[in-house]
């Protein structure tokens, strides 16, 4: 059977202590059956070379598979460790980074082997649908229920802001895991939002015209929505994934045909609406070309460590803009939606033009140029910042202290975003900031003008 022109050569092992099944070197230690990763005497380092072009995303993801397949395939902890020692030492030969590898190492190594071996069937589509359905019908029923039967009561507001808060939260506990997670709490932090507002809009709709402010005026809701209006205002297609948030006001106007710049007739938002879908796929562009060479995990390298501060500084600015315009290439595709469909109109301004940022929620050219952290803020997912000043801000008057109705609004928007103590620091970092960057920006106007009054003293 040997003797052949085809280099084939067939071999038989036979043992009363291991034997070799494809991978896998099969053993009995102490009268149990333990397990380890098999390497072949003609075994080849065939991995893809780290210089290769292959998406980077795909290139990252072969190490920590292997890891995986050894840590299912080695049965005891120091199995794992010399063999995954030889395989970290085949990737650096291939090219990849030592500190790299060396983390996923010890990431997969801290895994639960049970857990690994464990099957995961894979969730149809349906189900999928079903489930992510499940959540939001229940929130919007229950939330319609509340307020037909509190009424317009600051029962029914508290009662459905504790609610769904409470229901997003328990999400994000549910679902959450040390990666960045697209589950079904993503659109549905969307429509907490959505449905908060609406309780407020529809308790103010009940008060005297006196007793509301100008803004609580344009936004209070004075008829009782009915269930199939609350539905179609959650479920709206132009806002319901990521934003952005409408009132119910502006939804019901839409429905009757009042958002448009031609009376009776349909808007002329198509120009508008192009020119956000083609901003946006622009970000796409630049974010999907750029990001394959600012892995996340560099940061947590030595090399990223032993690099000039200078230097750290500079990667670090670039990698946040190019991370963030994921989110800008959202919004903006959205906002051209939203304007498509007559949502994003506005009104016209002064001069008679007519306006399509009802919906807006990035303005790109003060967000590119402006070199203050309050311009950052004022320009970059502003829909989600008039939310929380008109509801939670604004609200909060009756405390007597900006101040702390401005950490109020902040730690709001910090455990709405998500319960990883990142949102916390983040939103901490931006009350002192805006703090100190005011402070500083009164004290320069202050010298300026005590500059100014010497010279004409002088004079």
């Amino acid at each position: 059977m040997n003797i052949n022109n085809q280099n084939f050569k067939f071999t038989a092992d036979i043992s009363k202590e291991k034997v070799h099944y494809l991978d896998l070197e099969i053993s009995i230690q102490h009268n149990a059956v333990t397990t380890k990763t098999f390497f072949k005497e003609v075994d080849a380092n065939n991995f893809i070379h780290e210089t290769s072009c292959h998406l980077q995303r795909w290139k990252g993801n072969i190490p920590k598979g292997q890891f995986l397949r050894f840590k299912r395939n080695c049965k005891e902890a120091d199995d794992y460790e010399t063999q995954s020692m030889i395989l970290k030492n085949t990737f650096i030969d291939r090219g990849y980074s030592e500190e790299t590898i060396e983390m996923e190492r010890v990431k997969i190594k801290e895994l639960d082997r049970k857990d690994i071996l464990q099957y995961k069937p894979k969730k149809t589509v349906p189900a999928n649908l079903c489930s992510q359905m499940y959540h939001s019908v229940l929130c919007i029923v229950l939330h319609f229920l509340m307020l037909r039967l509190m009424g317009r009561t600051v029962t029914a507001v508290f009662t459905s802001f504790c609610f769904q808060m409470t229901y997003l939260l328990w999400g994000y506990y549910a679902t959450a895991t040390h990666d960045y997670d697209i589950k079904w709490t993503m659109p549905h932090c969307v429509l907490t939002l959505k449905l908060i507002g609406l309780a407020f809009d529809y308790y103010d709709g009940g008060k005297a015209k006196s007793s509301l402010t100008a803004e609580q005026q344009i936004y209070a809701v004075k008829s009782v929505p009915s269930l199939l209006e609350v539905c179609g205002f959650s479920y709206y297609y132009g806002g319901f994934l990521v934003g952005p948030q409408f009132s119910m006001c502006n939804y019901q106007k839409l429905v009757r045909g009042e958002m448009t710049d031609t009376e009776g007739q349909r808007p002329n938002s198509i120009v508008p609406a192009m020119k956000r879908l083609c901003l946006g796929l622009c970000t796409m562009v630049i974010y999907t070309v750029l990001q394959p060479y600012l892995p996340d995990n560099y940061f947590l390298t030595e090399e990223y460590l032993n690099q000039p501060f200078w230097y750290r500084c500079v990667y670090i600015t670039i990698w946040g803009k190019v991370m963030l315009y994921k989110y800008v290439t959202c919004w903006l595709v959205t906002e051209g939606v939203c304007i498509l469909s007559g949502l994003g109109y506005n009104g016209k301004d002064e001069k008679g033009h007519v306006r399509w940022d009802a919906c807006a929620n990035m303005k790109v050219w003060q967000f590119e140029t402006t070199p203050l952290f309050t311009g950052t803020i004022a320009s970059f997912n502003t829909n989600t910042n008039d939310w929380v000043a008109r509801y939670v801000f604004k609200r909060l008057r009756f405390l007597g202290n900006k101040f702390v109705s401005q950490a109020s609004a902040l730690f709001f928007l910090a455990i709405w975003h998500g319960l990883h103590s990142g949102y916390l620091v983040c939103f901490s970092l931006e009350f002192l900031i805006v703090i100190v960057e005011r402070r500083v920006r009164w004290g320069r106007n202050l010298l300026t003008v005590k500059g100014c009054d010497q010279g004409t003293a002088s004079k």
